[in-house]
């Protein structure tokens, strides 16, 4: 039976269900501290060559290859049309015209129209990284709104390669395996070795396996050389030109008005949802209507990956009266000796006025934040974890339960406002009625001509948008006033749960799951601002002496 896959594209789904990633042989594990500066000097640089890409179909990520501004993408990310808006590490977007897209190994090649300033750009890996080694991968789920840098992911090479199709037409069966959280939005970003190189494209998810799939670089390479003059590749090898095909070249004068105006369209709503939109989206949610077992499922599954077990071991325990157990298995967060917050919207509606810990207490509650989606509660006296300065993305984290750790990552995006669209979009979602109404009447078109390689391009496009069906992972989506991202497959049923530098010291509080590689957590400047008026001292400055806090 062939092994089914997911595409990643910012509105397509990417499950991780079933069975274990497959067990190998662990390198040594490196030092906590010194593997951190390598990752936070690694996401600052390989930021600066990632790119976010707006196609007709759907949105994803792309890779700097040359200082000219070439691009390498997913096949997927801009099916349909011949071109696609770019927005650049800078801020600036501009239309980028493809050099050639070959459906069966899902790449693009991406040329600006316009002249660009000198890029920031990945040199190509030499070969392929050995197993165990640490890999990092770069996108931007949900588009501009993630935030305006690419989000960060760490994991690690896993033996073998792909060994099936992604669907009945993409290749991935050389692909480069790993387990570095790669979900919608990755698709066609990079996967860099600890020296920054590009190792591959990101562009799928093996659903039986729980393994990460990315096109390696030698294949980049071979792509860069051969996909020019607006050639497309399609399964089996067959190869359309432009220029010889006037059926070809109909459907670009159908699609590339489109392909002109709705990125830039897109991007638009982008940005002004990320400035207008009103930040609570949905109502509050009881116990009794979340379905943890589903909820659940991505982030257990997560948990048994290489990169579990070597992180955990890499990290120091919180202390553990940071967390506080709630009844039902609920989680809260120690702010202080006497107080302690916990998501909101998972109380029962019967507590009013007070929290249910494990074993049946009352503790009074004290404040609420709609906001952040938080109460404040006064909680038996104990000593909690001290408050972490600022730490940078590509920083070590933990989320900490009352038997241990919840979950190991890194931080993959600094604190920023997150609207409920872009949890949404992370989610998955839809495809312009216009796009659709476009390709069904070139596929007419295409019909009555009897033109047999276009009928293969039309089930290529048609198949692009079947992958983007929208899925259900994690908390419900709604918007926070100001949140960090992690990697750390924390179990959406934990929200509440503290989460941690490498030293113990408390970054803030999980509060939200949009998939199993994106945590938000509600910084604790942030609880403190909010709760000022009911903790000891006020609201805490957001530096002490040197230090800045999160």
């Amino acid at each position: 039976m062939r092994r089914a896959l997911a595409v990643t594209s910012a509105l397509a789904t990417a499950l991780l269900l079933h069975a274990p990633a497959p067990a190998q042989d662990r390198a040594p594990a490196a030092d906590a501290r010194d593997l951190e500066a390598t990752l936070v000097d690694l996401a600052s640089r390989a930021r600066a060559s990632t790119v976010l890409v707006y196609g007709v179909i759907g949105l994803g990520s792309g890779a700097i290859v040359d200082p000219s501004g070439l691009v390498v993408t997913n096949a997927h990310v801009v099916a349909g049309a011949r071109y696609a808006l770019v927005q650049w590490p800078d801020g600036t977007s501009g239309l980028a015209r493809q050099r050639g897209i070959d459906y069966t190994r899902d790449l693009a090649v991406l040329e600006p129209l316009e002249a660009q300033p000198r890029r920031a750009a990945f040199s190509l890996a030499p070969a392929r990284p050995r197993a165990g080694s640490w890999v990092v991968a770069l996108g931007f789920p949900g588009g501009l709104q993630t935030t305006d840098s690419p989000t960060v992911s760490l994991g690690r090479v896993l033996e073998g390669a792909g060994d099936g199709p992604a669907g009945p037409a993409l290749d991935y069966s050389q692909a480069l395996r790993h387990d570095a959280p790669i979900f919608s939005g990755n698709s066609g970003g990079p996967l860099v070795d600890l020296e920054g190189r590009l190792v591959g494209i990101n562009g799928a998810v093996d659903l039986e396996r729980a393994v990460s799939l990315t096109i390696p670089a030698d294949v980049v390479a071979d792509r860069l050389e051969t996909l020019r003059g607006g050639v497309i590749v399609l399964p089996g090898g067959r190869r359309l030109d432009p220029e010889e095909v006037p059926l070809l070249r109909a459907l670009h004068r159908l699609l590339d008005p489109l392909a002109r105006r709705l990125p830039e369209q897109v991007a638009e709503a982008s940005r002004g949802l990320v400035q207008e939109e009103r930040l609570p989206r949905v109502p509050a949610l009881a116990p009794a209507d979340f379905d943890a077992g589903t909820a659940d499922r991505l982030a257990i599954q997560a948990r048994t990956s290489p990169r579990a077990a070597v992180l955990d071991a890499l990290l120091r325990a919180a202390p553990a009266g940071a967390v506080v157990a709630l009844a039902d298995g609920g989680l809260a967060t120690r702010i202080g000796p006497e107080h302690a917050v916990c998501k909101a919207s998972f109380l029962p509606a019967t507590d009013r006025d007070h929290v249910t810990l494990a074993g049946g207490a009352r503790a009074p509650l004290l404040a609420r934040s709609v906001p952040d989606d938080l109460v404040l509660f006064r909680a038996p006296r104990a000593e909690g974890a001290p408050d972490a300065p600022h730490r940078p993305v590509g920083s070590l984290v933990q989320a900490r339960g009352p038997e241990g750790t919840l979950a190991s990552g890194i931080v993959s995006a600094a604190p920023r406002r997150a609207s409920a669209t872009l949890a949404a979009q992370i989610r998955g979602g839809g495809v312009p009625e216009a796009v659709e109404r476009a390709i069904e009447g070139f596929a007419r078109l295409v019909e009555r001509a009897g033109a047999g390689p276009l009928k293969e391009l039309v089930e290529q496009l048609r198949q692009a948008i079947e992958q983007r069906k929208a899925f259900a992972a994690g908390t419900p989506p709604r918007g926070y006033a100001r949140v960090l991202s992690v990697d750390a497959p924390v179990r959406p049923s934990h929200m509440g749960a503290p989460v941690c530098d490498r030293d113990g010291r408390l970054i803030g509080v999980a509060i939200g799951v949009q998939h199993h590689g994106t945590t938000y957590v509600v910084p604790t400047t942030r609880i403190r601002e909010v709760f000022a008026a009911e903790l000891p001292g006020g609201r805490w400055p957001e530096r002490i002496g040197q230090a800045r806090l999160h």
